[in-house]
């Protein structure tokens, strides 16, 4: 959790922070100072992944953990703001309570974008990120006590989306990243790419036909896939089948 201290200071220039960063705790170490410099209390790095599309946690002011909040803020970007991600680069933010002196800050930050509340997380901001092959995602801050200019906060988004680029780099989507396979689904796929039935793999494994089925069921559901040609080119593409 990251804890505002004092007052407020300017965000860094993203020339200033980002030259010579090559592991993912180095960019966490910037975030925190950003966050910190801008008096939030938590971020948050959203990527947009998976299929069907979806906002998931990348790493946050817990990493290498995640908290709670980072989850749900998650689900509440995914079901709400999951067309901007890569549409808009303008910043948006929400609140619940108006006087908040983030709030203020905001709302005269002309750029910024205010939203209908989530109804949670009280005051929060959103700076849409993209970087190369296709990539998108939010940086998500939040807290009460966030205060910027029109200058601080294209400041703070300039930084944020250097370093948006460098997380994708290091640290590729979850859609690319294998699921935990069991030995035999994995068996059982590579059968099924080589153009076995269920009951020839059964034989071949010395397995029922109801286990087969239901291996190759769980492996559908791991590749999110829709039938077997697609969940083998799935496994093909990800590298855990040949």
């Amino acid at each position: 959790m990251v804890k505002p201290r004092g007052r407020p200071r300017a965000a860094p220039r993203s020339a200033d922070i980002v030259p010579h960063l090559d592991t993912l705790p180095d960019v966490v170490r910037h975030l925190r100072r950003l966050a910190l410099a801008c008096g939030a209390d938590h971020f948050a790095v959203l990527l947009a992944s998976g299929e069907p599309l979806r906002f998931v946690p990348s790493l946050d002011s817990d990493y290498p953990g995640h908290a709670e909040r980072t989850t749900q803020l998650a689900e509440i970007m995914s079901e709400r703001f999951l067309r901007r991600a890569g549409d808009s680069t303008r910043p948006f933010w929400w609140t619940v309570d108006a006087a908040a002196p983030a709030a203020i800050a905001l709302s005269r930050c002309l750029w910024a974008e205010a939203v209908p509340s989530a109804g949670i997380f009280g005051t929060a901001l959103a700076l849409p990120m993209t970087a190369g092959r296709d990539e998108a995602g939010l940086l998500v801050l939040t807290g009460e006590r966030m205060a910027f200019t029109m200058a601080s906060l294209t400041d703070l988004h300039a930084a944020c989306l250097s370093l948006f680029g460098i997380v994708a780099r290091l640290k590729p989507a979850l859609a690319d990243t294998p699921p935990a396979m069991s030995r035999r689904q994995i068996e059982c796929l590579r059968l099924t790419a080589n153009g076995h039935t269920s009951e020839e793999i059964a034989e071949r494994l010395g397995l029922s036909a109801h286990t087969t089925t239901q291996h190759l069921a769980e492996c559908y559901q791991k590749l999110n896939a829709v039938n077997r040609v697609h969940a083998v080119a799935k496994a093909m593409r990800l590298g855990l089948i040949d």
